[in-house]
């Protein structure tokens, strides 16, 4: 019971890692915040989960800051404090760089990077207050390195290790923590509509993953869990990969 008596918000957490995490935190004991644009989803996935005094579902987008802080605000109002924000919200796009419209730049940038740290922000107002808390962003590996057809996804997820270390720097003196997770090739839905681009396979990993296969949602929200748990007190402002080896591998 890791996380008895901590109150969780998890952005974008009506399905794939976001939900994974929340399935993770209620088995710690936390009580759950699930997120998404759309209240009703995200009421229907809190009640399927089935802790009803332990899991709330609140409708926000999170890319606009005074969503982002009504979903704050609403988690305050039912459980009175929040102790942990995970920053999941995300998505992908995966397109040629000169082919990109101005439409599709800012909306990967508004939630990929600005609805990150407008959640984080959120957050840490209330942690400032209560006296500290946990504050973990969730990344790619495509923070570390690029891939052709994602300048707008890589451009986020690099900027996210970058916000983690000085969010970590700023909130450290209120006892506030700040991490990035770091995910490889995670089956999941995201991972199946772009592979509907055509853009990979499944082989494509195979072959490439070091350790070849996909990673589990289940593995992202166990490091997930060490990185908000007191198992990781004196871990601050860095970028944890859960890749199978990836970035590691240099070779064809």
């Amino acid at each position: 019971m890791q996380l008895r008596g901590k109150v969780a918000i998890i952005t974008g957490s009506s399905m794939g890692i976001g939900l994974a995490v929340a399935e993770r935190f209620l088995k710690e004991d936390a009580r759950v915040v699930i997120n998404s644009r759309h209240p009703d989803k995200a009421r229907e996935v809190a009640r399927d989960l089935g802790h009803e005094e332990q899991v709330i579902g609140v409708g926000a987008d999170v890319s606009r800051s005074p969503e982002a802080e009504r979903l704050v605000e609403a988690t305050l109002g039912h459980f009175g404090r929040v102790d942990i924000m995970v920053c999941n919200a995300g998505t992908s796009l995966i397109r040629a760089a000169e082919d990109i419209t101005a439409e599709e730049w800012a909306h990967v940038i508004d939630l990929n990077l600005s609805g990150v740290f407008y959640s984080a922000q959120a957050a840490a107002k209330s942690m400032i207050r209560q006296g500290g808390g946990n504050i973990l962003l969730i990344g790619s590996i495509l923070g570390r390195v690029g891939l052709p057809r994602r300048a707008a996804y890589c451009a986020t997820k690099h900027a996210l290790v970058g916000l983690t270390k000085v969010l970590a720097l700023d909130w450290a003196p209120y006892g506030i923590r700040v991490n990035n997770l770091a995910p490889g090739y995670i089956a999941t839905e995201m991972n199946i509509r772009d592979q509907s681009t055509s853009d990979y396979s499944d082989q494509d990993i195979l072959r490439r993953d070091p350790m070849g296969r996909y990673g589990t949602v289940e593995e992202i929200a166990q490091g997930a869990l060490y990185l908000v748990s007191d198992a990781s007190g004196y871990v601050t402002g860095v970028d944890l990969p859960i890749d199978g080896g990836w970035v590691a591998y240099g070779g064809w």
